[in-house]
């Protein structure tokens, strides 16, 4: 499901519009109450001509959520791609990125928060696509430190990268609870989920690090 060329032969700037408008639809609404009639409304287009873009709700929101990981991508390529030997502190500094890139781009932020829980039948592939491109770049990561000897070989890598999506992905909730932050309230006002402190968020970071480096039994 991607756009129709109808759509990828717009100008780059009515692209970027009709991303923006379906990212702050999905990104307000769940899926099924998100409205194709909102978003053209906000575009000042017909809904027919809608259709000439995308064949869907459905191959919008894969798109606009996939334009979104992309950019979260390119923000935090830099990190990802650093040669750290501390497997722990690249985690550490790869949250704290993923913080700042939801300050600079709360609705994609939203929305990439949003879509882990969508209950709707119809967003099951794409939630699936979404864990397993994430999955893969974590498993790459970790291979490579095991080939440093830096994490162990004796646990299955792939029970080790989705216990640290699942801790990564918690994160925000428990920074939210930590905080006293109200996450879908600050999404409704259009503010970024968490707005906290660099010191405040590699803190938290940085135990989180900790617990899965050294586990949660007493030495």
């Amino acid at each position: 499901m991607i756009a129709l060329s109808t759509f990828t032969n717009l100008p780059p700037e009515r692209q970027e519009a009709v991303v923006m408008a379906a990212a702050e639809e999905f990104a307000m609404k769940d899926y099924e109450s998100a409205s194709l009639s909102e978003i053209v409304k906000k575009l000042g287009i017909a809904k027919g001509s809608f259709y000439r873009y995308f064949d869907s709700k459905l191959s919008l929101y894969r798109y606009t959520l996939n334009y979104a990981l992309q950019l979260r991508l390119q923000h935090e390529g830099k990190v990802l791609q650093k040669p750290l030997n501390d497997f722990f502190e690249l985690l550490v500094e790869n949250f704290q990125e993923k913080l700042a890139f939801d300050l600079k781009y709360p609705l994609f932020a939203a929305l990439s928060y949003k879509v882990l829980q969508e209950q709707h039948e119809d967003v099951r592939e794409t939630q699936h696509e979404l864990k397993n491109q994430i999955l893969e770049l974590l498993v790459t990561m970790l291979k490579e430190q095991q080939r440093r000897g830096i994490v162990r070989k004796n646990i299955d890598i792939r029970l080790m990268a989705f216990s640290i999506f699942t801790l990564q992905a918690g994160m925000y909730d428990f920074l939210a609870y930590r905080f006293g932050i109200d996450i879908r309230a600050n999404i409704r006002e259009r503010k970024p989920m968490l707005e906290l402190s660099n010191k405040d968020v590699r803190k938290v970071a940085k135990e989180m690090a900790e617990m899965l480096k050294n586990g949660i039994k007493s030495s």
